[in-house]
């Protein structure tokens, strides 16, 4: 009866702490998704090229590479990007991505209404590492825990 009362009670104090779990996770995610999208965007690019000659050479004469679309022009953008509060949607919770700055929010903007979701099209291929982050995040919390 013992090992029963004690799994029940394990289960509640799990059930407390689940919230703060899923809000660390999502952070947790939403931190590597930056960093991972921001590597990929700047190696490979996210599908886009450049469309202008003149914008081109304006880049390569700065030293920047001219095959793709990498968002790196002044590097703003990424400096200052990082996740919004956790967003909690019913049992649902992730951030979104914002800056710290009011000019790494227009570029973030500016480059949204240019290309679309450019940070979810850097991280197609990415939803099984994120998914891991998710998994190795909630475990580690709940060893701090001891639950």
């Amino acid at each position: 009866m013992a090992d029963i009362s004690e799994a029940i009670a394990k289960l509640r104090e799990f059930e407390y702490y689940l919230p703060e779990l899923l809000s660390k996770a999502s952070l947790s995610v939403a931190n590597d998704g930056i960093a991972i999208a921001q590597m990929n965007i700047q190696e490979k690019g996210f599908g886009e090229i450049y469309q202008s000659d003149e914008y081109m050479d304006y880049r390569a004469k700065m030293g920047h590479q001219t095959e793709f679309v990498d968002l790196t022009l002044s590097a703003k953008m990424w400096n200052g990007m990082q996740p919004s509060e956790v967003v909690i949607e019913g049992w649902k919770y992730y951030c979104t991505v914002t800056n710290n700055t009011q000019e790494g929010v227009t570029k973030m903007n500016v480059n949204y209404e240019r290309y679309g979701d450019y940070i979810g099209k850097a991280l197609e291929d990415e939803v099984d590492t994120l998914r891991e982050v998710a998994v190795e995040t909630i475990f580690e919390y709940i060893e701090v825990l001891g639950i």
